[in-house]
């Protein structure tokens, strides 16, 4: 299981269209920031970004070690008062979500991060390890949990007044949930019953865990979805070997989005109202990517195209908001990594940018 998903997150996704450059960029520092993988190498979620723009992640103290903390525009503000910490997302009110390991014992539990006020202990299902990947504006927040008998682990609900809550799985012992929309529909991945095969899930706390499929090979993983119900993620095709970016829709087939001209993997990482989609494209290199829907049809765009050449090099996007500000990496020509934030809001002819008007008017079309 922990081999399939390194590689599973190793996948990395695309695009080579040219377009004009005209984004505007901040260099939010060490890429040590963003915290994207869970315990035990659980993929994590793209909830990193709120419509604000600031980051949650890491702070890297060279003494006390990696403190949960919050990115606004380059400044870096620690949020936990105990080390071993890490932020994994935050909603529009700055509550920013994670894990972190007991300063008494050997758990590491899913967490909520304030300036303000200390930790809260987000609990578990009754096992030693838990995590939180995203929260919503309502306050949900979702993760997974290992269970009382120590060997399973389940895609849960956290709240900070009731118990968490299990999620369920497809069958296998194994379950994460790793993404969360405004109205509490949340996205991972489960272990079918087959103890092998690991498809996207969308789960609910109404209803049994959903099966999304997969684009004909054994893995998917679903890591976002939006408002309107749109979710997105990857999954191997039917060769078992080659990894795409995907679109799932509930009872449907999976959309193949495919990668960059001449790549061979792709991988869509966010989403937002405006259903743009980032993620990365990769053969022997990687770059930052955006789907946008024309026409009916899917388009893929190079982010690198869309910045000044040669003052940066885009290789992975991780989420997007509704400002068409981009959470990515990338690095410069001393080829040290970097966490950056990319506004695309006065690219493209702002199609990525969804006010909050066309946000809710697209919302009440997909009910």
């Amino acid at each position: 299981m922990r081999s399939t998903l390194l590689t599973l997150c190793a996948t990395l996704v695309v695009s080579t269209a040219q377009a004009s450059p005209s984004a505007s960029m901040v260099d939010l520092g060490p890429t040590s920031l963003f915290s994207t993988q869970g315990p035990l190498d659980f993929p994590g979620g793209s909830g990193v970004l709120n419509r604000h723009g600031h980051v949650a992640g890491v702070s890297y103290d060279p003494v006390l070690g990696p403190i949960a903390a919050i990115d606004v525009f380059g400044t870096v503000t620690p949020l936990a008062a105990i080390t071993g910490s890490y932020g994994t997302a935050i909603n529009d009110a700055e509550a920013v979500v994670g894990y972190f390991s007991s300063p008494v014992d050997a758990t590491i539990h899913a967490g909520l991060f304030s300036q303000a006020r200390p930790t809260t202990d987000l609990g578990s299902l009754g096992g030693p390890i838990s995590a939180a990947f995203a929260i919503n504006d309502n306050g949900m927040i979702v993760g997974y949990s290992y269970l009382a008998d120590g060997s399973t682990a389940h895609a849960a609900s956290f709240s900070t007044v009731n118990a968490p809550l299990d999620l369920g799985t497809l069958g296998g012992p194994i379950s994460a949930a790793l993404a969360v929309n405004r109205y509490n529909s949340a996205v991972g991945f489960s272990i079918l019953s087959d103890n092998e095969s690991i498809h996207a899930t969308l789960f609910s706390r109404h209803a049994p865990a959903l099966d999304l499929g997969s684009l004909g090979g054994s893995l998917s993983v679903a890591t976002a979805i939006n408002g309107r119900g749109l979710i997105i993620g990857y999954s191997l095709l039917s060769d078992g070997v080659t990894t795409h970016a995907a679109a799932f829709t509930p009872g449907g087939a999976p959309t193949d989005l495919g990668a960059l001209e001449g790549d061979t993997a792709s991988s869509a990482n966010g989403i937002n109202s405006a259903s743009c989609i980032v993620g990365t494209s990769s053969s022997q290199a990687s770059r930052g990517v955006l789907w946008a829907k024309s026409r009916g049809a899917w388009t893929i765009l190079d982010l690198n195209s869309l910045i000044e050449k040669g003052s940066w090099t885009i290789d992975s996007a991780i989420a997007i908001n509704d400002r068409a500000m981009v959470a990515a990496t990338g690095f410069q020509s001393d080829g040290v990594e970097h966490t950056v934030l990319i506004n695309l809001g006065d690219s493209l002819d702002s199609k990525c940018v969804a006010s909050e008007a066309h946000t809710a008017e697209r919302d009440r079309n997909a009910t």
